[in-house]
Order: C-alpha cells, then structure tokens, then sequence
C-alpha cells in the first residue's frame, strides 16, 4: 500500500499507476484485499492470488517492471529472480530481501534449499553486466539490483 499511495502522491493520473502484489495463501491475500479496498486503492493495486513462480513464467513479454520486490519462498529466490530481470526497465530497481538468511548463505554448504536458493540468486545477480548491484547489511540483508543498461538475461 505504501507504494500505491506513493504512487498517487506524485500527481500522477490514477489511469497509469499500477501496483501488482502476488500473495500465495489465501488468509493472507483476504487480509490484502480487505486492506487495498478499506484504503481505496483497490483500483490501483492488483492482487495476484496464487504462486509467484506459475504468474512470473507466464508473463507476456511486453510486460514491464519499474520496481521489484522479492520476499518469500525463498528456494524460489534464483526462479524469481531470472524472471523479473528479464521483464525491468532500465533504471528499473530489484530489492531481495533477507539475502543472508540468518547468516546460512555464508556457510560452505547452505543448511536448507530456502538458503540454497538465496545463495543462487546472489550468484546470478553477481554475474549480471549493465547494472548496479549493492548488498545492504541491514536486519538479514537487503540486495539492491539498478539496471543501467539492456544485456543478456539472468541465467
């Protein structure tokens, strides 16, 4: 909601802002859509009830992204990831958070594939070319992804 609203406070036309939130368990999703309505921003935020992985991979190419992000299911960091770079502007910003899992992704070996997938989405973000990448000690970590320029995808 914070963006939204943030959104709405540049003056921009309520016709071109679009927030878009996938939730994946419906108690939560019931709260969110309760919240965006009570807050009247139900017309600006898109509530995608269901698996973010299913919804990514089956974007249309067209689809564009200025600001990601990433917080969840966290085996799934690398697929999401992938997916989202391959749809953000330039100058568009990816933030992935809690990035050093309790501090698990500094092992030899993760304990668990939440950690294991944190730790291979920190590895594609580390190959990136054409963008700004800036890892933020704070709470379990916060990465920031700029893209700066159009080059090959995340693989």
């Amino acid at each position: 909601m914070f963006f939204a609203r943030e959104l709405l406070s540049r003056g921009d036309s309520v016709s071109s802002l679009h927030v878009t939130t996938i939730e994946k368990y419906h108690r939560f999703s019931d709260i969110a859509e309760v919240n965006f309505r009570s807050n009247r921003l139900d017309n600006i935020i898109e509530l995608v009830r269901g698996d973010a992985g299913y919804y990514l991979s089956s974007l249309d190419a067209t689809v564009k992204f200025d600001f990601v992000y990433i917080d969840g299911g966290k085996e799934n960091y690398a697929e999401y990831f992938r997916s989202v770079y391959s749809h953000l502007t330039i100058g568009g910003l990816i933030i992935v958070d809690d990035v050093f899992f309790h501090g698990d992704v500094l092992n030899s070996t993760p304990s668990s594939p939440k950690s294991s997938g944190v730790l291979e989405c920190l590895s594609i973000s580390d190959s990136l070319e054409g963008c700004y990448k800036c890892l933020i000690p704070i709470c379990n970590g916060m990465l920031l992804v700029l893209k700066l320029r159009e080059t090959d995808a995340a693989s």
